[in-house]
């Protein structure tokens, strides 16, 4: 009996998904193309700490070395590292959720025509 109800749970959720395939099947590949969109979006961020940390550097070496030019430094070379970490993690991710998910990506394109 147990599987008989199992069965038809299954059935319904086999029939909800067939209902509702094709805006899946777009949102999946929507979530999968945000971790690329997110991952180049912290690689550009990345240039702005960059820039914080060439100017502190060089208002340090020019021998205006006060708080605020190693506050700058330390903190923004802090950010890069966290940007381009995560920036990496989420385009890994992103090509691991690509290749998974291969089928349903050319399932879209076809779909779509």
């Amino acid at each position: 009996m147990h599987d008989e109800n199992e069965l038809v749970e299954l059935k319904e959720l086999y029939e909800e998904l067939r209902a509702d395939s094709k805006t899946l099947i777009r949102d999946m590949v929507g979530g999968i193309s945000m971790y690329r969109f997110s991952s180049y979006l912290l690689f550009l961020m990345t240039f702005f700490p960059i820039y914080y940390v060439i100017m502190a550097l060089l208002g340090i070496i020019s021998g205006n070395s006060g708080f605020w030019e190693w506050y700058n430094l330390i903190v923004n070379s802090v950010a890069i590292g966290f940007f381009t970490l995560f920036g990496w993690k989420l385009r890994n991710a992103y090509s691991k959720l690509k290749d998974r998910y291969a089928k349903l990506i050319k399932m879209k394109s076809n779909i779509e025509d």
